[in-house]
């Protein structure tokens, strides 16, 4: 997951709702690693693992990308899309 900003350091409501949105899905058994552009060393960790930027490359040279492209594959074949007329025209 990336954002730029995670609790205490924020400046809207991105921060808030991704520890809001880690916090859950940790709780449901997920797994999170969650992207800043810095880490400060004093962010409220939710039992997601935070990483700064530069850490990336090294995380993920550690990952093993074939448990990632089988979950993805079955995720894609569970999508659905259906399109809904409507009067809303948000852009």
């Amino acid at each position: 997951m990336f954002g730029w900003e995670y609790p205490p350091h924020i400046s809207g409501g991105l921060g808030t709702a991704c520890f809001g949105l880690t916090t859950a899905l940790t709780k449901k058994g997920v797994d999170i690693l969650f992207v800043v552009p810095k880490l400060f060393g004093d962010e409220y960790v939710s039992g997601a693992r935070l990483l700064s930027a530069e850490q990336v490359s090294n995380a993920l040279a550690r990952m093993d990308i074939s448990q990632i492209e089988s979950v993805l594959s079955d995720l894609c074949n569970r999508i659905s899309y259906v399109e809904i007329d409507s009067l809303l025209v948000p852009y």
